[in-house]
């Protein structure tokens, strides 16, 4: 009888042992299977990266060692903010320097893609008004771009208040309102004319589902209303038919009650000449978001209407002084 039982144990222990090396080998197998698609998917980006560059210049390619760092593996506590592509983290390279890491969605196969194109444009782009691409990294599950960090927050901090409330708004004057619309409209016309398009939706790209130049000077006319009235481009707290900006404005029958839309604050002391370029921003940016692309006038009209009234500003501002 004993020896029938230990017949059977043995049987059983050699079973088990195989069983346990069969699963040793399907793990091998898996995580073999695993490793080369990751290693695919790799490549394939690398090869999005480097299409169509015939400029010789690429991203600077960071590990996903060095990323993790930065950012302490993405902690919640580094995130500055997110949107449609996914979220942005600030993090500090090995060297100290400050960085912005903005991550695609996981499992957003579109948003790869659109952020590795954004790479490839990027890493060509040189300008003092674009925030600086300084690399990417391609190993991680989703793909991470890495921007210098600027750190004074965004614009719609500047004109409505962050989030966390960590930057508290100081109301900017006209000057640096028009300042910063035409180093928004330069940053433009450099990508249109130097580096080529990104892109941005406007509403005519609903209906034949192309973007084009015009499409830029839409969505620059919103900031230019931003900046103009203190007030978010979309705003569900307004009344229905007023929720969106542009709509609000275009409203307004004459340069009155546009000119009433104007936040106070711009036009509280303001000089005579000074409320005359007011007037005529608020109608250019008016002519910017027009529901005809043809009728919207090119970004560097724009650039060249809003530099002429910064030196009208400035040049009263000499002959007070």
């Amino acid at each position: 009888m004993r020896k029938h039982v230990a017949k059977g144990l043995s049987y059983t222990g050699g079973t088990i042992a195989i069983l346990g090396s069969f699963a040793i080998l399907i793990y091998i197998q898996i995580e073999r299977i695993k490793r080369q698609a990751h290693e695919r998917l790799v490549q394939e980006r690398r090869q999005i990266l480097n299409a169509n560059n015939t400029s010789g210049r690429s991203a600077k390619l960071f590990s996903a060692k060095e990323i993790k760092g930065a950012t302490k593996n993405f902690s919640k506590e580094t995130v500055l903010g997110s949107g449609g592509f996914g979220e942005v983290y600030k993090g500090k390279l090995k060297d100290g320097t400050a960085v912005a890491v903005k991550r695609a969605k996981f499992g957003n196969t579109k948003g790869d893609d659109q952020l590795l194109n954004e790479v490839r444009v990027l890493c060509q782009v040189n300008h003092r008004n674009l925030v600086r691409l300084l690399g990417c990294c391609v190993e991680l599950e989703e793909p991470v771009l890495v921007y210098e960090y600027i750190p004074n927050g965004t614009l719609y901090d500047q004109l409505h208040g962050s989030a966390n409330n960590d930057i508290k708004r100081a109301p900017l004057d006209w000057k640096h309102r028009l300042a910063i619309a035409r180093q928004i409209a330069e940053g433009l016309a450099y990508l249109h004319f130097s580096a080529g398009t990104l892109g941005y939706l406007d509403p005519q790209y609903y209906k034949d589902m192309q973007l084009s130049d015009k499409s830029d000077v839409y969505s620059f006319g919103v900031v230019v209303l931003e900046l103009l009235t203190s007030r978010k481009a979309i705003d569900f707290n307004r009344e229905v038919e007023d929720v969106s900006l542009v709509s609000y404005m275009k409203k307004m029958g004459n340069i009155q009650t546009l000119m009433d839309a104007v936040d106070p604050f711009l036009k509280e002391g303001a000089t005579k000449l000074e409320l005359e370029t007011i007037e005529a921003i608020a109608i250019l940016g008016i002519k910017c978001v027009g529901d005809h692309r043809k009728d919207r006038p090119s970004i560097r009209e724009v650039t060249e209407e809003i530099e002429y009234m910064l030196h009208i500003i400035e040049d009263e501002g000499h002959l007070v002084s």
